[in-house]
Parts: structure tokens; sequence; C-alpha cells
């Protein structure tokens, strides 16, 4: 039988060994809603830059349309053509703006994972720990 001081001594070693690894999972998961943050902000920052960049092309269309008017072209043809031009330019502008805001999440991303990982590992670690430092002051010399 296993005396209350041996006990305790398991006990706390065991709850030491659990909460050290609780308090370094808990690092790594800061650090992984730091990660998820930053990608945050660049989708925003990409989200704007986007919208700014097609509020420009639609003032741009517009000046283009109201040029066509005032010089009496017909916008059938190659006036329309050209504003056609315009869209598809403004439509692959955005999709490159997007992948290069993608690019720049990609890493982010993958340290959230990361961190978020090594939290779960060092947790399973700690409680390992935390068990073997109990049994082994319980079993003794």
């Amino acid at each position: 039988m296993c005396d209350p001081i041996s006990l305790t001594v398991a006990a706390l070693g065991g709850a030491s060994q659990f909460f050290a690894a609780d308090a370094e999972a808990q690092r790594f998961e800061t650090n992984a809603r730091i990660a998820e943050s930053r990608a945050r902000a660049e989708q925003a920052r990409a989200n704007f830059e986007i919208e700014r960049m097609r509020e420009r092309a639609r003032r741009e269309r517009g000046t283009r349309r109201v040029g066509f008017a005032s010089s009496g072209v017909q916008v059938i043809g190659t006036p329309v053509e050209v504003l056609t031009d315009l869209s598809s330019d403004e439509a692959l502008q955005a999709a490159g703006m997007q992948l290069d805001s993608d690019i720049t999440q990609f890493r982010p991303r993958v340290l959230a994972f990361e961190q978020r990982e090594k939290a779960r590992r060092t947790r399973l670690s700690g409680l390992a720990s935390a068990a073997r430092f109990g049994l082994s002051s319980l079993a003794g010399p």
C-alpha cells in the first residue's frame, strides 16, 4: 500500500508535468490565432484592393461610354468591344489580385495548422509524462 506522502508527491509531480505541457500548448494555440489573424487581415486587404480596382474600372468604363456618346459614336461594334475588353481585363486583374492574396495567406495558414498540431502533441505528451511520473513515483525505488 502507498503512503500518503508518496501519493501526494506522485499527484503533485504529475500535475506539474501536465500543467507545464498545457502552458506550452497554450503558447502554440496563441501563435496559431496570430497566424490566422494575419491571414484574415491579408484577405481583408485583398478584398479592399479588388473593390477599389473594380470601382476604378467602373469609372473608366463610364468615362469611355460618355466619350463615345458625346462624339456621336453608336455604342455597337467596336466601342462595345472596347468596353467588353475593359470588363474582361478587370476580371483578370481581380483574379490575379485574389491569387496573390491566396499565396500570401498560405504561409500563415500552414503555420496556424502546425502550431495547433504542436499544441495537440504537447498536451498528449504532457498527459503521458504525468502518468509516467505518477506511476514511477508510486512504484517506488
